[in-house]
């Protein structure tokens, strides 16, 4: 994977680094909704959380699988906090103030 962690959306890109192999068959653990067949793909998670990636290839003479759990962590988006301070708050006219 390009990226392993990062905040939502975080699209990943997942490269194929088998010998071999003549078919692919990627389940990236999104909620069990999005598995994929190419040889190299593009994931784009858009809830956080841990997710188990497993890569299953194959050829005329067998299959094999790896998987690497906990393998890329979604995180919350960072919200930003506003806030300031003043050096005074109150005075006589003209006042500056920083």
């Amino acid at each position: 994977a390009n990226v392993t962690e990062g905040h939502v959306p975080l699209t990943v890109s997942f490269t194929d680094l088998s010998s071999s192999a003549s078919t692919w068959s990627w389940d990236i653990d999104d909620n069990g909704t999005v598995d994929y067949s190419s040889q190299n793909i593009v994931h784009t998670y858009t809830i956080p959380g841990l997710y188990t990636v497993n890569l299953t290839v194959s050829n005329g003479n067998g299959t094999d699988t790896k998987t690497i759990t906990d393998y890329i962590t979604v995180i919350e988006p960072v919200m930003p906090v506003a806030d300031f301070t003043a050096n005074v708050t109150e005075g006589i006219a003209p006042l500056t103030v920083a």
